[in-house]
């Protein structure tokens, strides 16, 4: 205990020169909680992510099953693939599906535009040829809800009315049903076509139950606008209704699956069920670690970047407090000298010195982590940015969170992380606080135990 009040004296006889360690060790704390903290969260985020991925797969393609005779090759229905989803392996399924259509008798929105109208054939998405039946319209169906992210984030919501709840029910846009003058309550004949028969048709007639808001800004993207390409177009049935009406057995249908397992490991498990029950053979389940490397890429860009900065700032601070220490050493000769010649210690006046920069340390702890839980968010948020930026530069658009819009993939950067100081990242920032003050204190030591007391005091002046 005597120790360490002389400590505390000691700092204060020596206010200038403590204040100027305090600062530096200060800066150095600081801008290394900043980089522990962000560290510490980014790996916390990205390992959310890998086990949120690592339990979601996706149906693909393996072309080195094709069948030789293209004839019999199919894509599984949307009937099918609800089949399949129905598995006890699973937590959840998402199936949506997206395809060209008539809206029979509708004015829809950019309907005069130039290449407004176009048959499905030319467009590739169903519909019709004829110059009487052509496509106007997209019908996106899903088994979720709340249809795709877009209406769970916002991006759309309904204002009037209600989702659709029953079968034949479905929800237009604020803007089409302004524009086309319908309401809830309305009927619409919505037609798909064969582009290859135009006598093989299906319609139904269905029921507006809601009307939603797009709150998207305009695609400047978009070369030529017309009916098809238009948002605003868009109408939005349930799964169940897509089924019954058999709009979506075209081959011009885009249908998409992704299903979260409860268990990551039941991966072939979930195959081998999913092609019994008939999911042809040159189709396959595997782990959608393309989403999870565009999702967490920049984030572990991020981690790396604060694994190297510690590192670098570990090193080259203790390089700078070895000198200013064997500086601060020099000017304290002959109190050493004084304290060993009285009969103290190597051990005990060592014990002193590194009591004084446990203290200096403490202080700068303290001040450094309050600092640095307050920073630490919007510095990271500002690295992470320019990640993401980096990450499009290099030719790689698909970063980020991703919603559906029936099969048109839209993605929303990550650039922003929660940084929260949590108990592992207070740890290591102690550990490295601890490892800086007995780097500050070397060089003290090493003079004490290398001279004796005579020697010390010779050497004063």
């Amino acid at each position: 205990m005597y120790v360490i009040k002389n400590a505390i004296k000691n700092i204060g006889r020596n206010k200038g020169r403590n204040l100027i360690m305090g600062m530096i060790l200060l800066v150095m704390i600081f801008t290394i909680a900043i980089s522990v903290i962000i560290n510490t969260s980014a790996n916390a985020t990205v390992a959310y992510y890998k086990k949120q991925f690592g339990a979601e797969v996706i149906m693909a393609r393996n072309n080195e099953k094709m069948p030789k005779d293209l004839n019999d090759y199919r894509v599984p229905s949307f009937k099918e693939i609800g089949k399949y989803a129905d598995s006890s392996l699973l937590k959840s399924s998402k199936i949506s599906g997206k395809i060209a259509a008539y809206l029979v008798g509708v004015n829809t929105l950019d309907s005069d535009a130039a290449g407004s109208g176009k048959s499905a054939q030319s467009d590739g998405m169903g519909g019709a040829s004829s110059s009487s039946d052509r496509v106007n319209s997209f019908i996106v169906a899903s088994n979720q809800p709340e249809i795709n992210e877009e209406f769970s984030k916002g991006l759309r919501s309904i204002t009037e009315g209600r989702m659709f709840k029953e079968k034949n029910e479905i929800i237009i846009s604020q803007k089409l049903s302004k524009f086309a003058e319908l309401s809830i309550g309305d009927t619409i004949t919505i037609r798909v076509t064969s582009p290859y028969n135009a006598s093989d048709s299906k319609e139904i007639t269905a029921k507006i139950s809601g009307i939603y808001a797009d709150h998207a800004p305009e695609d400047e993207t978009v070369e030529f606008q017309s009916a098809l390409t238009n948002r605003g177009n868009e109408v939005f049935m349930s799964m169940e209704t897509a089924i019954e009406s058999e709009l979506f057995d075209s081959d011009m249908a885009v249908i998409s699956a992704s299903f979260k397992l409860k268990d990551p490991n039941d991966l072939a498990k979930l195959q081998t069920e999913f092609h019994k029950k008939g999911l042809p053979e040159y189709f396959e389940l595997i782990a959608d670690t393309t989403t999870y490397q565009k999702m967490v890429g920049p984030l572990e860009g991020l981690s790396s970047i604060t694994q190297t900065f510690t590192a670098a700032l570990l090193v080259f601070g203790s390089i700078v407090l070895i000198i200013l220490s064997n500086i601060a050493i020099r000017e304290r000769k002959y109190e050493i000298g004084v304290l060993r010649a009285i009969g103290m210690k190597k051990s005990r006046v060592s014990y002193g010195l590194l009591s004084e920069m446990l203290v200096i340390t403490a202080i700068a702890l303290g001040i450094g982590l309050c600092g640095a839980s307050l920073s630490s968010r919007p510095i990271a948020n500002a690295v992470l940015s320019s990640q993401v930026e980096e990450a499009k530069g290099n030719g790689n658009q698909a970063i980020g969170s991703q919603y559906v819009s029936g099969t048109t993939t839209v993605t929303v950067p990550i650039d922003e992380i929660n940084t929260d100081l949590s108990s592992e990242a207070v740890i290591q920032i102690v550990l490295f606080s601890g490892i800086l003050a007995f780097v500050s204190s070397a060089a003290g030591v090493l003079y004490i135990t290398r001279f004796e007391p005579m020697k010390i005091l010779s050497e004063r002046n």
